[in-house]
Formats: C-alpha cells, sequence, structure tokens
C-alpha cells in the first residue's frame, strides 16, 4: 500500500507538470520518494507475509521507481522548459538511464553492501533542489537548471561510482531534507511561483 501510494503521488506529480503547475509537481515527486524510504521497512517488519509478497514487493517497488523516479522527472523537466525541442533530451536521457539503472540493480544488486551508480530515487529530489534554487534566486534560469538537473541525474544514474545504502543519520538527514524541500514547494505553489 505505501508503493501505491507513492505510485499515486508520482502519478500526480505528473499530471500537474502536465498542468504547468510546476512547483506542485516537484513536491509530490519528493513526496513519491519519502514513500518509497518506508515500503521496505514496513514490508519487512509485516508480520505473517506470505511467502511470495517479499518477490512481488521487490518488482513493484521497481517498476514504481520508474514511474516516480523516472518519468516524472523525465515530465518536469521539459515542462519547466515550456516544452522545447532541447529539453527533451535531457527527459529522455532521464528514463533511459534511470531504467538502465534499475534493471542492472535487479540483476546485480548491491556491490560490498554499497550500490553501483546513484539510485534512481534520488532524481526528484534532485532535479527539486536544481529547480528550487532558480525560483528562488534567478527565474529566468529555471530552464537551464531543468536542463542541468536532467542530464546530470542522468549521467549519475549510469556512473561507474558506487554509493553507500541510505541508512541511519544519513536516512535521518535525507528525510528532514526531502520534508524541508516538500514544504518550501508547497509553499511556492500556494504563491504562484515557479509556474
Amino acid at each position: 500500500m505505501c508503493t501505491l501510494t507513492g505510485v499515486v503521488s508520482g502519478l500526480l506529480g505528473i499530471h500537474f507538470a502536465a498542468q504547468h503547475k510546476l512547483p506542485a509537481a516537484a513536491a509530490l515527486g519528493v513526496i513519491a520518494v519519502i514513500l518509497d524510504c518506508f515500503d521496505g521497512p514496513i514490508a519487512r517488519n509485516t508480520r505473517n507475509r506470505a511467502p511470495h509478497l517479499p518477490a512481488l514487493g521487490l518488482q513493484l517497488d521497481s517498476l514504481a521507481d520508474a514511474i516516480c523516479s523516472g518519468v516524472g522527472p523525465a515530465v518536469l523537466v521539459p515542462a519547466v522548459g515550456k516544452w522545447h525541442a532541447q529539453v527533451l533530451i535531457p527527459a529522455g536521457l532521464i528514463v533511459v538511464a534511470g531504467v538502465t539503472r534499475l534493471a542492472y540493480f535487479n540483476i546485480h544488486g548491491l556491490s560490498g553492501g554499497k550500490l553501483t551508480a546513484l539510485p534512481i530515487f534520488y532524481n526528484p529530489v534532485v532535479v527539486a533542489v536544481v529547480l528550487v534554487i532558480p525560483w528562488e534566486a534567478a527565474p529566468g534560469a529555471a530552464v537551464a537548471g531543468a536542463v542541468a538537473a536532467g542530464c546530470a541525474v542522468a549521467i549519475l544514474n549510469v556512473a561507474p561510482f558506487t554509493v553507500p545504502r541510505l541508512r541511519g543519520r544519513y536516512f535521518q538527514w535525507f528525510l528532514v531534507l526531502c520534508v524541508a524541500l516538500t514544504t518550501v514547494l508547497f509553499i511556492y505553489a500556494a504563491k504562484g511561483l515557479g509556474s
């Protein structure tokens, strides 16, 4: 249920991006990430789970990531860029790199307790952070920021480096960042900024 709620949040984000309600779209993408942080722990702590549910949950989580952290940012980036042709390239790269990253992880998993390349579920957060800065500091730079964010996450999703798993205080700080970012984005949405 947590994973599916995240999917709904991601789909609502895509809907708002298509309607050019960009801060709300970005906020809903980050909410999908927050829910993705909790679906695994909730599943692991659920008693009397049927034997087939862990495998089903793994597949469901991967498909949810493809929608919320692949397609979601890939729609938000060209929406910020007012659907100009040049922003379709980073949008396509986000999806291609993201699903490639998911497929690699589904086959190879962890490497020495670490993840290879930037996990796709960071994509909505990175894109949202890069968009918040221009909306706050230089509204005219939002398109360039969207293109840069799209290219950056696509490269990071397939780059040959390792990332530690999100645990302990890093997990807590990441959640604080996500909640703060969501709050700022909803304030922007209420004020009509970034739309």
